[in-house]
Protein backbone atom coordinates (compact mmCIF):
# COMPACT_ATOMS: atom_id res chain seq x y z
CA UNK A 1 0.00 0.00 0.00
CA UNK A 2 1.30 3.45 -0.95
CA UNK A 3 1.35 5.93 1.93
CA UNK A 4 -0.78 9.06 1.80
CA UNK A 5 1.08 12.00 3.30
CA UNK A 6 -0.37 15.20 4.69
CA UNK A 7 1.69 18.15 5.90
CA UNK A 8 0.01 20.71 8.20
CA UNK A 9 1.74 23.79 9.59
CA UNK A 10 0.70 26.90 11.49
CA UNK A 11 3.19 29.03 9.59
CA UNK A 12 2.17 32.34 11.23
CA UNK A 13 2.14 34.09 7.87
CA UNK A 14 3.59 33.05 4.52
CA UNK A 15 5.20 36.37 3.66
CA UNK A 16 8.58 35.61 5.21
CA UNK A 17 11.47 34.15 3.24
CA UNK A 18 12.26 31.59 5.91
CA UNK A 19 8.70 30.30 5.90
CA UNK A 20 8.61 29.68 2.16
CA UNK A 21 12.11 28.18 2.09
CA UNK A 22 11.34 25.84 5.01
CA UNK A 23 8.10 24.77 3.37
CA UNK A 24 9.71 24.09 -0.01
CA UNK A 25 12.41 22.02 1.65
CA UNK A 26 9.84 19.87 3.50
CA UNK A 27 7.82 19.30 0.34
CA UNK A 28 10.99 18.28 -1.48
CA UNK A 29 11.98 15.89 1.31
CA UNK A 30 8.61 14.28 2.02
CA UNK A 31 6.55 14.79 -1.19
CA UNK A 32 3.21 15.12 0.63
CA UNK A 33 -0.03 14.63 -1.26
CA UNK A 34 -1.67 17.46 0.67
CA UNK A 35 -0.20 20.60 2.27
CA UNK A 36 -2.27 22.71 4.67
CA UNK A 37 -1.11 26.06 5.99
CA UNK A 38 -2.76 27.74 8.99
CA UNK A 39 -2.67 31.40 10.06
CA UNK A 40 -1.56 32.39 6.57
CA UNK A 41 -2.27 36.13 6.93
CA UNK A 42 -2.26 36.66 3.19
CA UNK A 43 -4.43 37.02 0.10
CA UNK A 44 -5.17 34.89 -2.96
CA UNK A 45 -2.33 36.02 -5.25
CA UNK A 46 0.25 34.84 -2.73
CA UNK A 47 -1.31 31.37 -2.61
CA UNK A 48 -1.06 31.06 -6.39
CA UNK A 49 2.63 31.87 -6.26
CA UNK A 50 3.19 29.35 -3.48
CA UNK A 51 1.26 26.66 -5.34
CA UNK A 52 3.71 26.96 -8.23
CA UNK A 53 6.69 26.98 -5.88
CA UNK A 54 5.51 23.77 -4.19
CA UNK A 55 4.72 21.99 -7.45
CA UNK A 56 1.07 21.50 -6.45
CA UNK A 57 -1.80 21.43 -8.93
CA UNK A 58 -4.77 22.66 -6.90
CA UNK A 59 -5.51 24.96 -3.98
CA UNK A 60 -8.35 26.23 -1.85
CA UNK A 61 -7.99 29.20 0.48
CA UNK A 62 -10.04 30.65 3.30
CA UNK A 63 -9.16 34.34 3.23
CA UNK A 64 -7.93 35.89 6.47
CA UNK A 65 -9.87 38.54 8.34
CA UNK A 66 -7.74 41.64 8.11
CA UNK A 67 -4.17 40.63 8.92
CA UNK A 68 -5.01 37.57 11.01
CA UNK A 69 -6.13 34.00 10.49
CA UNK A 70 -6.44 32.43 7.06
CA UNK A 71 -6.13 28.78 5.91
CA UNK A 72 -5.18 27.21 2.61
CA UNK A 73 -4.90 23.68 1.29
CA UNK A 74 -2.82 22.51 -1.67
CA UNK A 75 -3.06 19.10 -3.30
CA UNK A 76 -1.73 17.22 -6.32
CA UNK A 77 -4.46 14.87 -7.56
CA UNK A 78 -7.85 16.20 -8.67
CA UNK A 79 -9.50 12.81 -8.11
CA UNK A 80 -8.14 12.48 -4.58
CA UNK A 81 -9.75 15.54 -2.94
CA UNK A 82 -13.33 16.79 -2.95
CA UNK A 83 -13.99 19.97 -0.98
CA UNK A 84 -17.09 19.70 1.21
CA UNK A 85 -17.32 22.70 3.53
CA UNK A 86 -15.24 25.41 5.14
CA UNK A 87 -15.35 28.10 7.80
CA UNK A 88 -12.83 30.55 9.21
CA UNK A 89 -11.36 27.80 11.42
CA UNK A 90 -11.55 24.62 9.32
CA UNK A 91 -11.51 23.11 5.86
CA UNK A 92 -13.47 19.89 5.36
CA UNK A 93 -12.70 17.59 2.44
CA UNK A 94 -13.56 14.10 1.29
CA UNK A 95 -10.39 12.17 0.43
CA UNK A 96 -10.14 9.08 -1.71
CA UNK A 97 -7.55 6.36 -1.17
CA UNK A 98 -7.32 4.35 -4.43
CA UNK A 99 -5.32 1.55 -2.80
CA UNK A 100 -8.02 0.82 -0.23
CA UNK A 101 -10.83 2.14 -2.45
CA UNK A 102 -11.83 4.09 0.63
CA UNK A 103 -13.30 7.55 1.10
CA UNK A 104 -12.71 9.36 4.37
CA UNK A 105 -13.34 12.80 5.83
CA UNK A 106 -10.45 15.17 6.49
CA UNK A 107 -10.73 18.27 8.69
CA UNK A 108 -7.87 20.78 8.72
CA UNK A 109 -8.24 22.71 11.99
CA UNK A 110 -7.13 26.14 13.14
CA UNK A 111 -8.98 26.73 16.40
CA UNK A 112 -9.29 30.03 18.22
CA UNK A 113 -7.14 30.92 21.21
CA UNK A 114 -10.24 32.31 22.96
CA UNK A 115 -11.91 29.79 25.27
CA UNK A 116 -15.46 30.91 24.56
CA UNK A 117 -14.91 30.95 20.80
CA UNK A 118 -13.27 27.58 20.51
CA UNK A 119 -15.92 25.95 22.69
CA UNK A 120 -18.40 27.05 20.03
CA UNK A 121 -16.06 25.66 17.40
CA UNK A 122 -16.04 22.27 19.15
CA UNK A 123 -19.84 22.21 18.94
CA UNK A 124 -19.79 23.01 15.22
CA UNK A 125 -17.17 20.32 14.55
CA UNK A 126 -19.03 17.77 16.68
CA UNK A 127 -22.14 18.31 14.61
CA UNK A 128 -20.22 17.96 11.33
CA UNK A 129 -18.32 14.85 12.43
CA UNK A 130 -21.36 13.05 13.81
CA UNK A 131 -23.07 13.51 10.45
CA UNK A 132 -20.18 11.89 8.55
CA UNK A 133 -20.75 8.29 7.43
CA UNK A 134 -17.06 7.96 6.51
CA UNK A 135 -14.02 7.51 8.77
CA UNK A 136 -12.79 10.89 10.02
CA UNK A 137 -9.43 12.54 10.69
CA UNK A 138 -8.75 15.97 12.20
CA UNK A 139 -5.28 17.47 11.89
CA UNK A 140 -4.07 20.92 12.86
CA UNK A 141 -3.68 23.55 15.56
CA UNK A 142 -6.35 23.05 18.23
CA UNK A 143 -4.92 25.79 20.47
CA UNK A 144 -5.64 23.60 23.47
CA UNK A 145 -4.25 20.56 25.23
CA UNK A 146 -5.85 17.34 26.45
CA UNK A 147 -3.65 16.72 29.49
CA UNK A 148 -1.83 18.97 31.92
CA UNK A 149 1.43 17.18 31.04
CA UNK A 150 1.20 18.59 27.51
CA UNK A 151 2.23 21.99 28.87
CA UNK A 152 5.63 22.91 30.30
CA UNK A 153 6.33 26.24 31.96
CA UNK A 154 4.02 29.07 32.97
CA UNK A 155 0.93 28.60 35.12
CA UNK A 156 -0.25 24.98 35.27
CA UNK A 157 -3.58 24.13 33.66
CA UNK A 158 -6.37 22.97 35.93
CA UNK A 159 -8.35 19.85 35.13
CA UNK A 160 -11.46 22.00 34.73
CA UNK A 161 -9.81 24.11 32.05
CA UNK A 162 -9.19 20.97 29.98
CA UNK A 163 -12.74 19.65 30.24
CA UNK A 164 -14.27 21.26 27.12
CA UNK A 165 -11.63 19.98 24.70
CA UNK A 166 -11.68 16.57 26.35
CA UNK A 167 -15.49 16.49 26.08
CA UNK A 168 -15.29 17.27 22.36
CA UNK A 169 -12.85 14.41 21.74
CA UNK A 170 -14.95 11.97 23.75
CA UNK A 171 -18.21 13.15 22.18
CA UNK A 172 -17.09 12.39 18.62
CA UNK A 173 -15.26 9.18 19.62
CA UNK A 174 -11.82 10.37 18.53
CA UNK A 175 -8.48 8.88 19.51
CA UNK A 176 -5.21 10.77 19.64
CA UNK A 177 -2.72 9.64 16.97
CA UNK A 178 0.29 10.33 19.17
CA UNK A 179 3.53 11.59 17.67
CA UNK A 180 7.21 11.06 17.07
CA UNK A 181 9.71 13.81 17.78
CA UNK A 182 9.85 16.58 20.35
CA UNK A 183 6.78 16.45 22.63
CA UNK A 184 5.73 20.10 22.29
CA UNK A 185 4.62 21.84 19.09
CA UNK A 186 4.58 25.47 20.26
CA UNK A 187 6.80 27.67 22.38
CA UNK A 188 6.78 31.34 23.24
CA UNK A 189 10.49 31.86 22.49
CA UNK A 190 11.22 33.64 25.75
CA UNK A 191 14.46 32.96 27.58
CA UNK A 192 12.76 34.00 30.83
CA UNK A 193 9.37 32.43 31.31
CA UNK A 194 9.60 29.82 28.56
CA UNK A 195 6.28 28.08 27.87
CA UNK A 196 5.85 25.02 25.65
CA UNK A 197 2.64 23.20 24.72
CA UNK A 198 1.39 20.47 22.42
CA UNK A 199 -1.23 22.58 20.66
CA UNK A 200 -1.02 20.77 17.30
CA UNK A 201 -2.11 17.16 16.90
CA UNK A 202 -3.94 14.52 14.91
CA UNK A 203 -7.24 12.99 16.07
CA UNK A 204 -9.05 10.17 14.29
CA UNK A 205 -12.12 7.98 14.56
CA UNK A 206 -11.78 4.27 15.27
CA UNK A 207 -12.84 3.30 11.71
CA UNK A 208 -10.08 5.53 10.33
CA UNK A 209 -7.50 3.91 12.61
CA UNK A 210 -8.66 0.43 11.65
CA UNK A 211 -7.95 1.28 8.02
CA UNK A 212 -4.61 2.93 8.83
CA UNK A 213 -3.21 1.10 11.86
CA UNK A 214 0.37 2.14 11.05
CA UNK A 215 -0.39 5.86 10.67
CA UNK A 216 2.14 8.15 12.33
CA UNK A 217 2.36 11.89 13.02
CA UNK A 218 5.80 13.44 13.16
CA UNK A 219 6.56 16.80 14.79
CA UNK A 220 8.84 18.79 12.50
CA UNK A 221 10.55 21.88 13.97
CA UNK A 222 10.97 24.51 11.24
CA UNK A 223 12.37 28.00 10.86
CA UNK A 224 9.84 30.78 10.41
CA UNK A 225 7.19 29.93 13.03
CA UNK A 226 6.73 29.28 16.75
CA UNK A 227 4.85 26.11 15.79
CA UNK A 228 6.23 22.77 14.70
CA UNK A 229 4.65 21.25 11.62
CA UNK A 230 2.75 17.95 11.55
CA UNK A 231 3.63 15.33 8.96
CA UNK A 232 1.08 12.53 8.79
CA UNK A 233 1.90 9.35 6.90
CA UNK A 234 -0.65 6.58 6.67
CA UNK A 235 2.15 4.05 6.20
CA UNK A 236 5.62 5.23 7.27
CA UNK A 237 8.43 4.23 4.94
CA UNK A 238 10.86 1.59 6.16
CA UNK A 239 13.07 1.43 3.07
CA UNK A 240 15.64 3.75 1.58
CA UNK A 241 15.56 4.66 -2.09
CA UNK A 242 17.94 6.32 -4.51
CA UNK A 243 17.06 9.36 -6.54
CA UNK A 244 17.87 9.57 -10.21
CA UNK A 245 20.96 11.49 -11.22
CA UNK A 246 20.36 15.12 -12.25
CA UNK A 247 23.12 17.45 -13.36
CA UNK A 248 23.37 20.44 -11.00
CA UNK A 249 23.89 23.76 -12.79
CA UNK A 250 26.10 24.96 -9.92
CA UNK A 251 28.78 22.45 -10.86
CA UNK A 252 29.62 24.30 -14.06
CA UNK A 253 30.59 27.40 -12.10
CA UNK A 254 33.53 25.54 -10.54
CA UNK A 255 36.68 25.28 -12.62
CA UNK A 256 37.39 21.94 -10.99
CA UNK A 257 34.20 20.48 -12.54
CA UNK A 258 35.69 20.52 -16.05
CA UNK A 259 38.88 18.89 -14.76
CA UNK A 260 36.88 16.11 -13.09
CA UNK A 261 35.03 15.34 -16.32
CA UNK A 262 38.21 15.41 -18.41
CA UNK A 263 40.17 13.22 -16.00
CA UNK A 264 37.44 10.64 -15.47
CA UNK A 265 36.63 10.41 -19.19
CA UNK A 266 40.09 8.98 -19.79
CA UNK A 267 39.29 5.78 -17.90
CA UNK A 268 39.28 2.73 -20.16
CA UNK A 269 36.24 0.45 -20.39
CA UNK A 270 36.32 -2.74 -22.49
CA UNK A 271 33.67 -3.80 -25.00
CA UNK A 272 31.89 -2.14 -27.88
CA UNK A 273 31.76 1.59 -28.38
CA UNK A 274 28.30 1.65 -26.79
CA UNK A 275 29.57 -0.31 -23.77
CA UNK A 276 32.52 2.07 -23.49
CA UNK A 277 30.23 5.12 -23.68
CA UNK A 278 27.86 3.76 -21.02
CA UNK A 279 30.80 2.92 -18.75
CA UNK A 280 32.38 6.37 -19.14
CA UNK A 281 29.09 8.18 -18.51
CA UNK A 282 28.46 6.17 -15.35
CA UNK A 283 32.00 6.76 -14.15
CA UNK A 284 31.78 10.51 -14.76
CA UNK A 285 28.38 10.69 -13.07
CA UNK A 286 29.65 8.93 -9.95
CA UNK A 287 32.80 11.05 -9.91
CA UNK A 288 30.86 14.32 -10.19
CA UNK A 289 28.59 13.37 -7.29
CA UNK A 290 31.57 12.35 -5.13
CA UNK A 291 33.48 15.53 -6.04
CA UNK A 292 30.49 17.73 -5.20
CA UNK A 293 30.04 16.01 -1.88
CA UNK A 294 33.69 16.54 -1.01
CA UNK A 295 34.44 19.96 -2.48
CA UNK A 296 31.60 21.75 -4.17
CA UNK A 297 28.60 21.97 -1.87
CA UNK A 298 29.81 24.34 0.85
CA UNK A 299 26.67 26.48 0.59
CA UNK A 300 24.30 23.51 0.85
CA UNK A 301 26.31 22.02 3.70
CA UNK A 302 26.21 25.33 5.54
CA UNK A 303 22.43 25.62 5.09
CA UNK A 304 21.95 22.04 6.34
CA UNK A 305 24.18 22.78 9.33
CA UNK A 306 22.23 25.94 10.22
CA UNK A 307 18.96 24.05 9.87
CA UNK A 308 20.17 21.36 12.26
CA UNK A 309 21.36 23.99 14.73
CA UNK A 310 18.02 25.78 14.51
CA UNK A 311 16.07 22.58 15.11
CA UNK A 312 18.23 21.89 18.13
CA UNK A 313 17.83 25.47 19.37
CA UNK A 314 14.04 25.35 18.98
CA UNK A 315 13.80 22.24 21.14
CA UNK A 316 16.51 23.14 23.66
CA UNK A 317 15.23 23.09 27.22
CA UNK A 318 17.27 26.25 27.92
CA UNK A 319 15.77 28.27 25.08
CA UNK A 320 18.04 31.07 23.86
CA UNK A 321 16.01 33.51 21.80
CA UNK A 322 19.01 35.62 20.76
CA UNK A 323 20.77 32.53 19.38
CA UNK A 324 17.63 31.48 17.48
CA UNK A 325 17.29 34.95 15.94
CA UNK A 326 20.97 34.96 14.97
CA UNK A 327 20.69 31.53 13.35
CA UNK A 328 17.54 32.55 11.50
CA UNK A 329 19.34 35.63 10.20
CA UNK A 330 22.25 33.47 9.04
CA UNK A 331 19.81 31.18 7.25
CA UNK A 332 18.14 34.13 5.51
CA UNK A 333 21.54 35.38 4.31
CA UNK A 334 22.46 31.95 2.97
CA UNK A 335 19.15 31.64 1.13
CA UNK A 336 19.65 35.09 -0.38
CA UNK A 337 23.21 34.23 -1.42
CA UNK A 338 22.14 30.96 -3.04
CA UNK A 339 19.23 32.69 -4.77
CA UNK A 340 21.53 35.34 -6.19
CA UNK A 341 23.54 32.68 -8.01
CA UNK A 342 20.37 31.69 -9.87
CA UNK A 343 20.70 28.05 -8.90
CA UNK A 344 17.52 26.05 -8.70
CA UNK A 345 18.71 22.47 -9.09
CA UNK A 346 19.89 19.97 -6.52
CA UNK A 347 22.49 17.26 -6.65
CA UNK A 348 21.23 13.70 -6.60
CA UNK A 349 22.98 10.44 -6.01
CA UNK A 350 22.27 7.77 -8.55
Amino acid sequence: MVAMKTFVWNCQGIGGGLTVSSLKEQVRLHTPDIVVLLETKTRRHRYEYLKRQLGMEFLFAVEPRGLSKGLCMFWRDFQQVELIKYADFYIEALLYDPDLQLKWRFFAIYASIDDHTHNGQWRILSDRIRRCPEPCLCLGDFNDILEATEKKGGNPRSERSLADFQAFVIDVGFLDLGFTGYPYTWRNRRENGLIQERLDRGLASEPWLRNYPEARVMHVALAGSDHAALLLSTKPSTTRWHRRFVYDSRWGRHTRCKDVVSERWQKYFPGSRVDQLIGKLGWVRTSLVQWWRQEGRNSSDHISLIRRQLQSAYTDQDFDGSRVRALEQDLKMLFARRSSTGSKNHAYSG
